[in-house]
This record gives C-alpha cells, sequence and structure tokens, in this order.
C-alpha cells in the first residue's frame, strides 16, 4: 500500500502533541507534588503558605539586591509567619531581564531571560548595614592579582570560599566573627545577604522541600547567632546619629 504523505504527517504531528501533553501533565503533577510538601513543611514550623505572594515579597524585602533584579519579577509558593519571637519567610522568586538589539535590516528585536530562585529570610534583632556574601570565583581571584580586594578575614578557607563586601567593614567583622564563619563554610549555602533587618539566604535555582526546610534553619541559626554585642554597638551609634 503506498505511503500516504499527509495522513503520515498527520500522525506524527498527533503523537509529538501526546508527547508534549503528557511531559506537561506530568511536570505539573510534579509541581503540585512539590507545593504540597511545602504545604506539609510550613504546617510543621507553624508557618502558613500560599501559592500566591499574600505579603508581597519583592516590595516588603526591597532592601535586598536579589529583589531588586530584572524589569519584572515575582514571588510565589510563598511561606511566612512567627516562630517564637522572629518572623520567616521562604519562597521561590523569578526575575526577568529584558534587552533589545537591532537587525541587520534595523527591526528592533527583544530578548526575555528569565532566572529561577528559592530564598529564605529570617528576621533580625536590630537592623544592620548592608552585608553581601557569594562564591569565590576565578575572576574575584583574578581581580585580586591586580589589588582588587573584597574583604579578607583570618580564616584563608573563608576567603577562598566567599566574596564578601559591605556597606560598613567595622560591623562586617562584628557579624563575621569565628563562630559565624565556620557555621557558613559547614552551611550549604554561598549566596547570603545580610541587610536592614533581616538576613536573605537563596540560591540561583529551585530548592527542593528539604532544601527549603534546611535554608529556613540555616537563616534561623544566621539571626540567632548573632553576638549581642553587635546589637549594642549599632543601638549606641543611633543614639550618637553616627
Amino acid at each position: 500500500m503506498p505511503w500516504d504523505i499527509n495522513a503520515g504527517f498527520f500522525w506524527i504531528v498527533v503523537v509529538i502533541g501526546a508527547v508534549f501533553a503528557v511531559l506537561a501533565w506530568l511536570a505539573a503533577k510534579r509541581e503540585e507534588q512539590r507545593r504540597q510538601a511545602l504545604a506539609a513543611l510550613a504546617a510543621s514550623r507553624g508557618l502558613a503558605f500560599n501559592r500566591a505572594d499574600p505579603i508581597r515579597v519583592p516590595g516588603t524585602f526591597a532592601q535586598f539586591e536579589l529583589f531588586q533584579r530584572g524589569d519584572t519579577r515575582y514571588a510565589y509558593n510563598v511561606i511566612h509567619g512567627a516562630i517564637g519571637m522572629r518572623n520567616y519567610c521562604a519562597c521561590d522568586f523569578q526575575y526577568t531581564a529584558t534587552t533589545y538589539t537591532t537587525d541587520s535590516k534595523g527591526n528592533m528585536q527583544r530578548h526575555d531571560v528569565t532566572t529561577y530562585c528559592s530564598a529564605a529570610i529570617a528576621e533580625l534583632n536590630y537592623p544592620v548595614p548592608a552585608l553581601w556574601l557569594r562564591p569565590e570565583n576565578f575572576l574575584d581571584k583574578a581581580a585580586a592579582v591586580v589589588g582588587f580586594h573584597d574583604l579578607e578575614f583570618e580564616s584563608d578557607e573563608f576567603n577562598r570560599a566567599f566574596h564578601v563586601k559591605a556597606a560598613d567593614r567595622e560591623i562586617a567583622f562584628d557579624i563575621l566573627n569565628a563562630q559565624t564563619m565556620q557555621r557558613l563554610l559547614a552551611g550549604p549555602f554561598r549566596r547570603i545577604e545580610f541587610n536592614g533587618p533581616a538576613v536573605l539566604v537563596f540560591e540561583e535555582t529551585t530548592w527542593t522541600p528539604e532544601q527549603f526546610g534546611a535554608a529556613l534553619d540555616f537563616a534561623r541559626s544566621l539571626a540567632e547567632g548573632l553576638p549581642n554585642y553587635l546589637f549594642e554597638k549599632l543601638r549606641e551609634r543611633m543614639q550618637r546619629g553616627t
């Protein structure tokens, strides 16, 4: 029997469409299972879970550099509430950066790049100046060779692991004391920002529910590990108006 090209093409399209439909269904099912696990995690900590963003995370925590990225941004799968006397938040977050180029014919072309992240935030006892930590990379090491240094600490291991910038050098050394540096080195997270009345832990990827739990615990340990003398120093500064 001769092959009917049109009929063959039709069935190929049907099969491809069915494959994509099954993949989309599996992805939706996995995402729903993840949401259910996040809701269970929140409930186990006495926190609330919302698929949407009832607390407007990017605006509420606008002091963090992460929530200033991109031209459009929003949070979802938001965990929030208080544990004891401290407030917490965790979420998925995405931002889209838009650029424009012109082709050889003078036509404008739009390019959107979306980055997906997860984040955990813990409240501090008192606002602190901004302090940024991220993984040290090859470019940082190359910059150091020609004299561009980030903050350097007594621990060579810590210096090799983290690139550190701070709005206030003195306070940065108070925050990153020996105990906190050990906690950071032992932890699985490398992108951290202390800023204002909170500390942020995040990665430029989406976490599993287990990683969400670990990130909340890690953020809590950082917040609770800050020394009392740091807050006393900041209060004295505020009273002096410096």
